[in-house]
Order: structure tokens, then sequence, then C-alpha cells
């Protein structure tokens, strides 16, 4: 019984890695599909508010999390050792401020500084700054 537990066990983690395995394929698959352009693009109502989204770009923690995380991809290229500490909101000046941190190489050493905050407005998205712990 236990031996027949196993086999499942194992055939389940070979089909869970190669679905995981699939959906990067698949992504990567996409984002060389997508047609990239680079130039002047000129477009002389950038300001204008007409047709404009009026919502705020980051509404909630989960989405300040997901666009800090592929924020911080772009900023530490080995993230590894790295992970979310850390979510706060400023009320006053409507800001998220995540915060990623080293993790401990084991679970009762406290490691000081080598921290990573980055602050996005809620309004509009825009990472008004990224700064490291020392």
């Amino acid at each position: 019984m236990k031996r027949g537990l196993c086999v499942l066990g194992g055939i389940m983690c070979l089909f869970l890695s190669a679905c995981q395995t699939e959906e990067v394929n698949q992504v990567s698959s996409i984002h060389e599909q997508v047609l990239f352009q680079s130039g002047a693009h000129f477009y002389e109502e950038w300001t204008s508010d007409v047709g404009t989204y009026q919502g705020d770009v980051i509404p909630n923690k989960d989405v300040a999390i997901h666009v800090a995380t592929e924020i911080f991809k772009g900023v530490k290229s080995n993230i590894s050792n790295y992970e979310l500490c850390l979510v706060s909101y400023d009320e006053t000046e409507k800001i998220w401020i995540v915060t990623f941190g080293e993790k401990p190489p084991h679970e009762n050493v406290e490691i000081l500084g080598g921290d990573c905050s980055i602050a996005l407005q809620q309004k509009d998205g825009k990472v008004l700054r990224i700064w490291f712990g020392e």
C-alpha cells in the first residue's frame, strides 16, 4: 500500500512539474511572438484626460506585490535568496511600499540590512523610489 502511494506521489510530481514547464514555455512563446517596436512615438495629447483610465492603477496590496516583484526581478538578477518581507500602505500619501529581504540561512539567524524597498504611487503606478538597506 505504501509503495503504491509513493509511486502515485511520484507520478503526480512529474505531472505537475511537466505542467509548470509547459506553462513557462507557453509564456516564453507568447512573449517571442509579440510585435516589438522602438522609435519615437509622438502623440500630442499624452497629457489629455479624454478616454483615459481614471481609477487607481495599484488599487490593493496584491497588485502592489505583483508589480513590485516584477520590478525587483529586473533590479536584482539573482532573487533566489530574497523573499517578500513587508507590504505597507501610506494612507495620507497613497503610496504602497513593498520590501524584500534576504532569507536567513537558518531559522534562528537574523540578517541585518540587505533589504530592498520599492515605493509605488497608488494612482498611476509610478515608481517613486527603490532603495536598499545597508
